[in-house]
């Protein structure tokens, strides 16, 4: 029979607080994980990964005549800067988002339907890679043409 002793039963419990432990990180979510579902209301949720995943931008400074000129000013809840780093997003803002490869809303552009969609088209994108944009956007600007020229609204 094995005797258990004070200084074996401490290591044992130990081992068990230490497994619990683990296994609780193991399936703990991470904090820099996102998904679609953490994009607030009148939002430009900007996503680092495919499919609304990975480390995640909020812009909440869209309004009439506001955008953001230069996504090397933006970062990720990482800190890492978002310009050229975006492959997925969502917009939950009341405009119609004009998406530029360029700072200052130059170079060749895509637009993104306010909330609830336009015209039959979906507000998010989860994917950038199919339409020429993945890892390449450096600007936003919001529109009032439903994306037809992107002219600052």
């Amino acid at each position: 029979m094995l005797k258990i002793t004070r200084k074996r039963r401490a290591t044992v419990v130990s081992l068990l607080a230490a497994t619990a432990v683990m296994g609780g990180l193991t399936l703990a979510p991470s904090a820099s994980a996102a998904n679609a579902g953490d994009c607030p209301n009148n939002a430009l949720c900007l996503y680092q990964d495919t499919h609304f995943s990975g480390q995640i931008s909020i812009q909440t400074r869209f309004a009439q005549g506001i955008g953001i000129n230069d996504f090397r000013n933006s970062h990720f809840t990482n800190g890492q800067s978002i310009n050229d780093q975006v492959s997925s997003l969502i917009n939950n803002t009341n405009y119609d988002i004009c998406l530029f490869v360029d700072i200052n809303e130059s170079g060749k552009a895509n637009w993104i339907p306010k909330k609830g969609g336009d015209l039959g088209f979906p507000n998010t994108w989860d994917e950038l890679g199919p339409v020429g944009f993945n890892d390449d956007l450096s600007s936003a600007w919001p529109v009032n043409t439903l994306g037809h020229g992107c002219q600052h609204s």
